[in-house]
This record gives C-alpha cells, sequence and structure tokens, in this order.
C-alpha cells in the first residue's frame, strides 16, 4: 500500500484524483459499448431492429405474400414517394415495405423526394401522387398506389366500406347537419379502420410481374358511362389494364375486353358494325343495361346475332320468392333480390357469394346455331314482370310466374358476351349489400373466364388497425395522479434529503 502511495503521490495522483480516473474511464467503456451496440443494431434486419409494436403486427407482411415472393423470377423496385426522404420515412409505410425487401432479393425499395428529385415523376404520368404514395415498377409496367388507398374504414351501421375522403366527408356531414348527433355517435362507433397496404403492394407486384395483361376498355360515348370506381379498382389491382375508349368504331386493337356499361342512347349503325365485327373476329363484351333504357335497336341488333334479347316492352323482372326478395319489419321489395347463380358454369366454381340485383329487367335467350347461352342470374320459379303501359301511363303487374334471367353469358367459339340486366347492381352501394363483396367479385369471376387469365389475384385479408384506448375511471385517474405528481416525488426528495444529512454527518 505505501509503495502503491508513493507511486501515485510520485506521479502526483491523490485520492481523489484515482476515484475520478476510474469514473472517466468507466464512463469512456460505457460510451464505446454504447456506440459499437449501436453500430451493430444498424447491422440488423429491419424488422427486429424497428419491431411492429401493434397488436395487430398490422405493419408486416404475412406468410402468403412471403411464400410467394420466393416465386419471383423478376426483379421489382417499390419507390416510397416520401417528401423529405429517407430521414423522414422511418414510419409504418416505410417499415412495412422493408418487409417485402427482407423477404425477397427481387425486391428493392427506393425512397424518392420530390423536392431533390422533380424530374423522376416525368416517366409516371407526369403528376406527383400522395405522399408515402408506393410506386411498383418492373422491366414491363409499373403500377401506382395512392397512400389513401392502403387504408379504409369499414361502418357496421351503413354496412360498407369507406375510403378516408368518403369516412371524413360523412362525419364532417353528420357534425353539421343539426339534429344529428345521435346519429354521428352511432355512425361513429360503427366504424373500424383497416389497413390494405399488403394485399395492394403484393397484387401490385403480381400485375407488374405478369407474362401478359388483358386491357380492358370502357365506353364512354352512346351515353354509357366507366364503371363504379371501386369496382375498376379491384379490376386493375387484379390483373386488367383499365383504359377508356369514346368511339366503338375507332376501338383499338389491343382490346382484350370491351366494356359497355348501362348505356342511355343508342348506338349509331356505324359503331354497331364496328361492335358486330369486334365480336366476330372473337372479342369479349361486359354489357349492363337499365330497365328505362331497352328500346336500343341498333345495340338490340347485335345482340340478336347471339340469341340474345331485350322485352319488347318497358318493364323490370321481380322476385316473388320473399325468401329471396330483400325486406325489412314492414315492407317486401321484389325488385331488389337475391338472385340464384348457375355455379355449374366452369366461370362460377368455387363461387359461393351473395349477388343482388336492383330494378333488373330480363334477357330473353333464343336458341341460335353455333352460340351456347347460360343464365348466370335468374329469378325464383316465383318471378314475374312488371309493365309499364304506355295507354294508362302505369306498371301492371303480369300473373304469370317464372324463372327469369336477368343476367347471361353467351358463347360462341371465342367470342363472349356477358350480359348483367342491373346497371345499379355493379355500384359500390348495391355491392355493399352483398355478402363478401359478391356483386364485384361475380363480375370478377366471368371476366377472368372470358379473358382466361383465371383467378390470379391473391387473396389476403385487411389487417384491422389498433385503436384500442386504455379506459381509465375518475378515481383511477385521481389515483394514479396523487402517486405521480405527489407521492413519488415527496418520496424521492425525502430520500435525497436523508442521504445528504447522513453524509454530512461523516
Amino acid at each position: 500500500m505505501k509503495k502503491e502511495s508513493k507511486i501515485a503521490a510520485f506521479f502526483g495522483i491523490n485520492k481523489y484524483a484515482r476515484v475520478g480516473a476510474v469514473s472517466t474511464v468507466a464512463i469512456l467503456a460505457v460510451l464505446i459499448v454504447a456506440l459499437t451496440l449501436n453500430a451493430l443494431m444498424g447491422l440488423l434486419p429491419y424488422n427486429i431492429s424497428n419491431p411492429d409494436i401493434t397488436g395487430t403486427h398490422t405493419f408486416r407482411v404475412s406468410g402468403t405474400t412471403i411464400d410467394w415472393l420466393q416465386t419471383l423470377d423478376e426483379d421489382v423496385t417499390l419507390h416510397l414517394i416520401c417528401e423529405g426522404g429517407k430521414s423522414a420515412a422511418d414510419g409504418d409505410i416505410y417499415s412495412f415495405l422493408q418487409c417485402y425487401d427482407e423477404a425477397s432479393d427481387r425486391v428493392t425499395v427506393n425512397v424518392i423526394d420530390p423536392s431533390s428529385d422533380p424530374d423522376f415523376i416525368s416517366a409516371y404520368g407526369g403528376e406527383w401522387p400522395e405522399n408515402m404514395s408506393v410506386i411498383a415498377e418492373s422491366k414491363a409496367r409499373y403500377k401506382l398506389i395512392n397512400s389513401t388507398e392502403m387504408f379504409y374504414y369499414y361502418s357496421a351501421l351503413l354496412e360498407s366500406n369507406l375510403t378516408p375522403a368518403e369516412y371524413t366527408d360523412m362525419y364532417n356531414y353528420l357534425a353539421e347537419t343539426e339534429g344529428a348527433e345521435a346519429y354521428l355517435v352511432q355512425f361513429a362507433e360503427s366504424v373500424t379502420a383497416y389497413f390494405d397496404g399488403e394485399s395492394r403492394v403484393t397484387n401490385a407486384i403480381n400485375f407488374v410481374t405478369r407474362d401478359d395483361v388483358p386491357i380492358a376498355y370502357m365506353l364512354t360515348g352512346s351515353g354509357a358511362s366507366e364503371l363504379d370506381s371501386s369496382l375498376k379498382t379491384l379490376l386493375s389491382d387484379t390483373c386488367y389494364e383499365m383504359r377508356t375508349t369514346l368511339k366503338l368504331a375507332e376501338l383499338p386493337d389491343d382490346c382484350d375486353v370491351l366494356i359497355i356499361q348501362a348505356p342511355t342512347t343508342d348506338l349509331t349503325a356505324e359503331e354497331a358494325a364496328a361492335l358486330s365485327e369486334y365480336l366476330a373476329d372473337g372479342g369479349k363484351l361486359v354489357l349492363t343495361t337499365f330497365y328505362q333504357y331497352t328500346k336500343l335497336s341498333n345495340l338490340a341488333g347485335v345482340l340478336a346475332e347471339y340469341g340474345l334479347g331485350f322485352e319488347e316492352k318497358t318493364h323490370m323482372a321481380m322476385e316473388g320468392h320473399t325468401n329471396y326478395a330483400m325486406s325489412d319489419s314492414s315492407s317486401t321489395y321484389p325488385y331488389f333480390f337475391k338472385a340464384h347463380v348457375d355455379t355449374n358454369h366452369a366461370a362460377m366454381q368455387g363461387f359461393e357469394d351473395t349477388v343482388l340485383c336492383y330494378y333488373p329487367h330480363a334477357i330473353t335467350l333464343t336458341e341460335t346455331e353455333g352460340v351456347t347461352h347460360t343464365s348466370l342470374l335468374y329469378t325464383s320459379a316465383a318471378g314475374y314482370l312488371t309493365t309499364y303501359d304506355e295507354e294508362s301511363k302505369k306498371w301492371v303487374q303480369s300473373d304469370e310466374k317464372e324463372v327469369l334471367t336477368v343476367g347471361a353469358l353467351a358463347e360462341k367459339g371465342d367470342t363472349r358476351i356477358f350480359w348483367v340486366a342491373s346497371a345499379d347492381a355493379l355500384t359500390s352501394q348495391i355491392n355493399a349489400y352483398s355478402s363478401n363483396n359478391g356483386n364485384f367479385n361475380f363480375v370478377l369471376s366471368v371476366m377472368n373466364h372470358m379473358s382466361g387469365v383465371g383467378s390470379d389475384s391473391i387473396a389476403i385479408e385487411s389487417a384491422m388497425l389498433d385503436t384500442s384506448l386504455l379506459a381509465v375511471t375518475g378515481m383511477q385517474f385521481l389515483i394514479f395522479g396523487i402517486l405521480l405528481v405527489v407521492v413519488i416525488p415527496v418520496a424521492v426528495l425525502t430520500v435525497g434529503i436523508i442521504v445528504w444529512y447522513v453524509r454530512k454527518k461523516r
């Protein structure tokens, strides 16, 4: 001990200096270990260094996606549009996309800052999407996924899905409507938020890596319109490239499926000839019609070539069986009913959902050489017609009960005509009443059969966002408040004073 004291004294190191030196070395050692561990953390996979702490693991990909990604044989880049670049991208969406990067060597995540690379978007339509949107790109094509498309709300009260914009509009409308306070509370309590990003991104990768993508053109002339936006999204997410055409006479050669949605005016003679030529060459037609607009002679002439026809008079097809007609506590609505589906047809194999028809008219099927007809949608044997009498200006109910076709498929060689005589059935509003998006899935199944692509979408369930809150009663709030604000601070202060006093006495 004396020798050590002499050495310490020689170097001018007293007792207190030695304690300080040891403390300094210890602090430096701790800092070195901390820095080393921090550096090593950067080498860990992103999903380990940035764990998903949501109870439902919302922002992770499922085993279905991981297994499917192992089959990729083409490189895909996921461009994340993020204002501020990578330094601002550390969030749920970026973490979610990193799961794809780590699950497959074929997938790369690239963060794009619009302000740093303003010319980037010129190759993708020229207009910047919403912040945190994703562009999936392969060497063949690309697909944009807007950030709002990755989320939706389900309202049990409305029994339908709502986009974030629709939810906000509905909430604001109710909040601003006098006397709607109770309904606003019911609406808000009925809503559940979902993250649909995995389904969107995985199917986008599937879309951009397909060998070939069917192109579906929607006619926007002759009083026709584009499909419901939600149905368009479903078809696009599956495998179809959706485009529009104004005139049938100028129908592009790359049209794999032609969609004529609810025409309100007849085709011209030139357009009817073009449609007839397209079908004769193995074309595929998806047609929907309203009961109010059935006197379309040129269109009817083209359909007649394949044994399909309108009833001569304005009418509606009704469901007389109460087990299938929609009803509430006071009334039954025969014009809004659950249709029977021919599940024996190849297009309907495995289809088990409900398809609802709303104000349909009947389709006549006439035996025609070389044409095969299938009644894909039809009423029960209790179906009947309600016809508009031009003289009395009243609707007259038929006494005759029969099976009425309201959705038909005509096939001749490679030609396919799929006709749904209820345009409203293909809207989000009516689809919401069907089970499991049955109306939209019905159209998808038939179109996949017509175009020969099969069922190529990857079914992935949406993840419910973890929005559960910590419920605290008033008494619990008071107890915790006193504990945290008074008891613990006073206890710490008391211990400090005691320690100070004991040391001072020494």
